[in-house]
């Protein structure tokens, strides 16, 4: 594969995954931390919202959430899904 290629498809990457972050932050916001870990657990959001602290996503660049993915995605690597 050229490395022309190869960083056009590094590029679609990342925007996808821009995207999808970015659309998840947004349907999460506001929502309560227990919505959020009901979320997590579940893969979907309660019928009723449950009360208590909300979620504020954490402020930052694309390229500081990026750097963390592909740090996250690193040393879990070699961890099971229970581990992460």
């Amino acid at each position: 594969m050229t490395s022309t290629l190869k960083r056009r498809l590094e590029q679609i990457e990342e925007d996808y995954w821009r995207r999808t972050i970015e659309a998840v932050d947004r349907y999460l916001e506001g929502r309560s931390v227990a919505d959020i870990e009901f979320f997590c657990a579940h893969g979907y959001l309660p019928d009723s919202p449950i009360s208590g602290r909300v979620f504020e996503p954490t402020r930052m660049s694309w390229h500081e959430r990026w750097t963390q993915w592909k740090e996250f995605q690193r040393v879990s690597k070699n961890r099971t899904a229970e581990e992460n």
